[in-house]
């Protein structure tokens, strides 16, 4: 205990330092409008494969999950968006190897084994924990329910960060510190330090309770804002600016969270229609690489940053053609990212039949790396009459 106390406490001290540096703490990145290295991009990829999982009832659930990755599963974990998404919050686990489905359950329910709302969730080895309205509910491969962890009193994220936890809440922990968004809790969820107030202007973009915009690497805690494009680190000194060459003013910036239907939609047309930077999202990274994407003047972007270095490659997405192997890659890019293990940066197209049509019509253009994907798209299309299901990738930079 003493010794994970020590340890949060000179965690708190670097990001107290860090808080107080500001702009001076800050590593801006300029983000290239015209001069992308689009091949540099595409050199970069080491490898992409099509993920083998078993084609059954189940695979419609799959297809709005939230995906983790442990050394010998992939978990999914559905939660319900809105009146047309999927009911209950099930929980379905597929082997890695055979990609057999291990196991698909209901979870939602009140009793200790099943979850009232689950908040965020991550792996420990080959079990996923799932932060149930700040309880941590642990499930194996088998999805059996393996006890309680412990009390985060966290309806936010919640990840392990050194020898205890941290907690994720943008309007801030109410039982802990309702005016920091950040909480250290050590192993026994004790408050260790709590830092870091949202200024009121960003809460509106700062997606820092969304699981997708947050996450631990090397003992890092990494979380995102919106559409001012920073990436904050904790507890090291680093803040990431990326700075677009149309970036959002401050003046738009406040009517972000603005609740009023019609404001909401002025706002968003005025985005649009100046070209703002907007969006950055479905951030990943690895121990050599940041992926994310962003959208400005109408286009999509595709961004790679190579952490030693901070250099910069992008691909752009143009929607009015599609004559070489860089825009076919722009199209396998605007999937939707899920996830990175630390190697491995994860997405998934929908539906299966959609992208092995696009890239069986794009055959005379695609480089090698798409042709065996296309060739694994076949073989899988063969094998089952469902030509609707989920198709999950993985790729490697």
């Amino acid at each position: 205990m003493k010794k994970s106390l020590l340890l949060f406490a000179a965690a708190a001290m670097v990001v107290a330092a860090c808080c107080q540096k500001g702009d001076e703490g800050e590593i801006e990145i300029p983000l290239p409008d015209k001069d992308c290295d689009a091949e540099g991009f595409v050199n970069a990829i080491k490898s992409i494969e099509v993920i083998n999982l078993q084609v059954d009832s189940n695979s419609f659930r799959i297809s709005d999950a939230d995906l983790r990755v442990t050394p010998n599963y992939y978990y999914f974990l559905t939660i319900p968006r809105g009146p047309w998404g999927i009911k209950g919050y099930w929980l379905m686990c597929y082997e890695k190897k055979s990609g057999k489905l291990q196991f698909s359950r209901d979870l939602q329910g009140r009793s200790r084994a099943e979850c009232t709302y689950p908040c965020s969730s991550f792996v420990l080895g080959d079990t996923i924990v799932i932060n149930d309205c700040g309880i941590l509910k642990m499930y194996n491969h088998n999805g059996k329910f393996c006890g309680v962890i412990g009390d985060s009193k966290s309806n936010g994220v919640v990840l392990p960060l050194g020898n205890g936890y941290v907690c994720c809440d943008k309007e801030g922990n109410d039982n802990y510190s309702p005016d920091k968004c950040i909480t250290l809790l050590d192993s026994a969820f004790n408050l260790a330090d709590s830092y870091f107030a949202i200024p009121e202007m960003y809460k509106p973009v700062a997606r820092i309770n969304k699981n997708s915009n947050v996450y631990v690497i090397n003992d890092t805690l990494r979380f995102m804002y919106h559409h001012i494009f920073r990436l904050h680190s904790f507890p090291d000194d680093k803040t990431y600016h990326f700075a677009a060459t149309n970036p959002m003013p401050e003046s738009e910036l406040k009517n972000c969270g603005n609740t009023d239907t019609q404001a909401s939609i002025e706002f968003t047309l005025r985005v649009i229609n100046n070209g703002y930077a907007r969006d950055f999202e479905e951030l990943v990274e690895n121990q050599d690489y940041m992926f994310f994407k962003y959208s400005m003047n109408r286009m999509s972007y595709y961004v790679l940053l190579s952490k030693c270095d901070n250099k910069v490659r992008c691909i752009k997405r143009n929607r009015d053609k599609i004559d070489t192997p860089i825009d076919v890659w722009a199209v396998m890019l605007s999937s939707k990212f899920l996830y990175s293990d630390g190697r491995y940066f994860y997405f998934k197209t929908q539906p299966a039949s959609g992208a092995f049509n696009f890239l069986n019509t794009s055959k005379d253009i695609l480089d090698t790396k798409q042709r065996a994907v296309l060739d694994t798209m076949q073989a899988r299309m063969a094998q089952t009459e469902e030509q609707d299901f989920p198709l999950f990738f993985k790729i490697e930079f």
